[in-house]
């Protein structure tokens, strides 16, 4: 994978990016495409950092995300029931805090309003692999 030049290149070749202490960041993938959330998943390994599950839905992100307390969420815009991606990270934000990063290829200026309320990062699909880093580490305060 090719970091290009981002704080996560320059981290990457002296230590793993997505740690925290002397453990990855467990991060759960919210994503209904099958084959993008695979490649999520492995960017994300191969970042460093730990993949505790993948669900398609936004009810689903709302359960996974109090029962495996993930210490960040990749979160699609677009799922697979009636509950959207942000209308999902409304109610995790609400319960738990949990910092979130949306990964999705819907940018419209409604949605970009209603992301920044939510104080989340954004990475445009085809997702590259540091620019999700640097996104990550953003909404962790690092």
């Amino acid at each position: 994978m090719a970091y290009g030049d981002s704080s996560c290149a320059r981290r990457a070749s002296s230590s793993e990016p997505l740690f925290v202490g002397d453990h990855p960041l467990r991060i759960l993938v919210v994503e209904d495409e099958a084959l993008i959330a695979m490649d999520i998943e492995l960017m994300v390994e191969e970042l460093g950092g730990q993949s505790i599950g993948v669900v398609r839905t936004g009810a689903g992100a709302i359960a996974e995300a109090e029962r495996l307390r993930p210490d960040v969420i990749l979160m699609d815009i677009q799922l697979a029931d009636e509950i959207d991606g942000v209308q999902a990270a409304e109610r995790i934000r609400a319960k738990s805090g949990t910092p979130i990063v949306f990964v999705s290829a819907n940018s419209d200026r409604d949605m970009q309003r209603r992301i920044a309320a939510l104080d989340a990062s954004f990475v445009s699909k085809p997702v590259v692999g540091a620019y999700l880093c640097d996104a990550i580490l953003r909404v962790c305060g690092r």
